[in-house]
Formats: structure tokens, C-alpha cells, sequence
């Protein structure tokens, strides 16, 4: 035996001798539960179970059931605990129940996985908390029973209070939008208004320039027929002089107009308002008009003026007549329906009477 071995004997002691005196461990049948987790030895010292604590929301009824299950745990004697660093103790009973284990499968306590965590216990601990809490035992049982009652009555004037909040949060936005609906429907009636009004007043003014027309065609009309009939007797009288041998009376002086003078002062005043009348109205309209004139050309004639030379200019002119008459008699009728057809005139109230508007 070389000299090295004694010395190395004495380390192995004093390896198994250390943790005795630091983690020494106790065993005794005067253990006592001070709750849940807590309990107190035959020599008044406090140990904590190890790897295990009660949840937060322990009340006092819960508490006292878990510190009574503790003790009877305790009370079948034979309690040896292995004490940890900060008076955490693993410990069992007589029949080697693990206590921490018992209390979790009890459902009165739940794993601190801050400490477990990398254990050889922390598996065990953590089904048996979970089979608990599929099973409901203890406070998982509670919980299940008494707490949603008691969130869903706490709740209440939260839900209440957010309910009113957003209701009133929403009536500046429904004042507002039912003051702009409010505007918008009575810009809506006033448009609506006006465009009725509009039609009116362009069926009134439809109507007056409708009648104006017609007066002045009629005006028209009537320079017309007499043109017609002076110069029908004209060709007449020549023609019967000319198959007679005697003179058709020709002296110096005489004319004869190509077409007559008409009127056309109204239309020149309305061209652009014809579109009021119709577009095929208006079309024949400005074809008429387009033949009349204010002021016409006419030819001189005197005795020695060939008779055929007078024939022709009395036929031109009567021709031309003719198609202005034939247009005439056309859109009269039409002319005549339109004013008959407009609304009268809408009179001023008796205040704007007075008010000289």
C-alpha cells in the first residue's frame, strides 16, 4: 500500500460525512401540517415541501381541506424527509408515500416547475398534476365548479361598462350622420324641386315661342296668298292676250317681284331656342326660313319687254310661292299644338304683387 492510499480514505469519509451535516436528513412521528405545503417537526423546525406549492388562488376553505389532507398524510407515522437548501424537504411516510406526489394527486397543491425542471421527479409530478386536473380533484374541482360563476358575475359591469362606452363613443357619429342625411334629403327635394321647375318653365317658354312663330307664319301667310292671287290674275291676263293678239297692257315702270317680302324677325330672335320645338321641328323651321326674305329682287318690265320674258318671271315667282305656302301649311298645325299644349303662366303671389317683384 503505497502512502497515497490512507490520505485518499480520508477524502471518501469526509465526501459521504459533508452532506450529512449540510442536508442532513430527519425522520420523526411528531410531524404536524401548518398548511398544504407546510409542515413542522417534532423539534418545532419548518420545512416546505420540495418541488411542490399551492396555487395562487388558494382561498381559505381550500387551504385548510389541503392543510387537513396534509395531516393525514402525517398522521400514519414513520414521516423521513430529506432536507434541501432552503428548507425544502422531500418527504414520505411510513407507507414510503411520497408527500409532495400525494398532495398534487390530492389536487390541493401544484408542481413549481422552477424547481423541478431537470429532476427525475419532475415527470411523475407533472402527470400526477395533470391527471388531477382531468379527474377535478380538490381545488381543480372547485375551480371548475365555483370560478366561472364568479368571472362571469365579475365580468358583467365590465361587459356592461364597454357596452355603454361604445354606444356612446357611436351617438356623436350618429348625430352627425343624421344631420348630414338630413341636409343631403333636403338638397335632394330642392334639386328635385328645381328640376320640376325647370321642366315647367321650358314647357311655358316651349309654349310662347311656339306662338310666336305661329303669328308670325300666319303674318306670313297671309303676304303669301295675296302674292299668289295678284300674280295668278297677272299670268292670266297675259296669256289670254298673248292667244288673242292683244296687248297685255305692260307700261313703263312695272316690276315684278321674284319673291315676296316676308317677315322673319322672330325666328332670327329664337334660332337658337328652336331645339325647344323638337329636332324635326326645328329642322323644317330653319328649311322655311331659309327661303324668306325681308327685302326681294325684283325685275323691270315696260311695253317693249318680251311677252315670254314676263311669262317666265310671273311662273318663277309663283313657284317659289307655292313651296313656301306648302311648308307654311306643314308645320302650322304642329306650331298650333305646342301652344295649346303649355301650361299657363305661373303668377307671382299676391306678396310679391305688392312688393313689386
Amino acid at each position: 500500500m503505497t502512502t497515497k492510499t490512507p490520505i485518499l480514505l480520508a477524502l471518501a469519509c469526509a465526501a459521504l460525512l459533508v452532506p450529512c451535516f449540510l442536508f442532513p436528513a430527519w425522520a420523526a412521528n411528531g410531524a404536524a401540517a401548518l398548511g398544504p405545503a407546510t409542515l413542522r417537526t417534532s423539534d418545532g423546525s419548518v420545512l416546505v415541501l420540495w418541488g411542490v406549492k399551492p396555487p395562487p388562488s388558494l382561498g381559505a376553505k381550500e387551504y385548510g381541506r389541503g392543510q387537513d389532507a396534509l395531516g393525514s398524510l402525517l398522521a400514519r407515522g414513520g414521516v423521513s424527509c430529506d432536507v434541501q437548501p432552503n428548507n425544502a424537504g422531500y418527504c414520505k411516510n411510513a407507507d414510503n408515500i411520497d408527500l409532495a406526489l400525494a398532495m398534487i394527486q390530492a389536487g390541493y397543491l401544484v408542481v413549481d416547475r422552477t424547481v423541478v425542471r431537470g429532476t427525475n421527479l419532475a415527470g411523475p409530478y407533472l402527470r400526477a398534476e395533470a391527471a388531477a386536473q382531468t379527474m377535478e380533484s380538490g381545488l381543480w374541482g372547485q375551480t371548475t365548479t365555483t370560478s366561472p360563476p364568479q368571472r362571469e358575475a365579475s365580468d358583467l359591469p365590465g361587459h356592461l361598462l364597454s357596452v355603454l362606452l361604445a354606444l356612446l363613443a357611436f351617438v356623436p357619429v350618429y348625430v352627425l350622420m343624421s344631420r348630414r342625411l338630413t341636409r343631403l334629403d333636403a338638397a335632394m327635394r330642392e334639386t328635385s324641386r328645381l328640376l320640376v321647375r325647370k321642366a315647367e318653365v321650358e314647357r311655358q317658354e316651349r309654349g310662347i315661342l311656339a306662338a310666336m312663330l305661329e303669328a308670325e307664319l300666319r303674318a306670313n301667310k297671309t303676304k303669301i296668298d295675296a302674292f299668289l292671287i295678284i300674280y295668278e290674275e297677272q299670268l292670266e291676263r297675259l296669256r289670254a292676250s298673248e292667244g288673242s293678239g292683244v296687248s297685255h297692257g305692260r307700261r313703263a315702270g312695272d316690276v315684278i317681284h321674284k319673291r315676296p317680302a316676308l317677315q322673319r324677325t322672330v325666328f332670327d330672335r329664337v334660332r337658337l331656342r328652336l331645339v325647344l320645338l323638337g329636332p324635326d321641328l326645328a329642322r323644317a323651321l330653319r328649311s322655311l326660313y331659309a327661303g324668306v326674305e325681308v327685302e326681294t329682287e325684283y325685275i323691270d318690265i315696260s311695253p317693249t319687254t318680251p311677252a315670254a320674258e314676263v311669262s317666265q318671271a310671273l311662273e318663277s315667282a309663283l313657284g317659289h310661292c307655292r313651296a313656301l305656302d306648302t311648308q307654311i301649311q306643314k308645320v302650322l298645325p304642329q306650331l298650333e299644338r305646342i301652344a295649346a299644349a303649355a301650361p299657363p303662366p305661373v303668377e307671382p303671389p299676391p306678396e310679391a304683387e305688392e312688393a313689386g317683384v
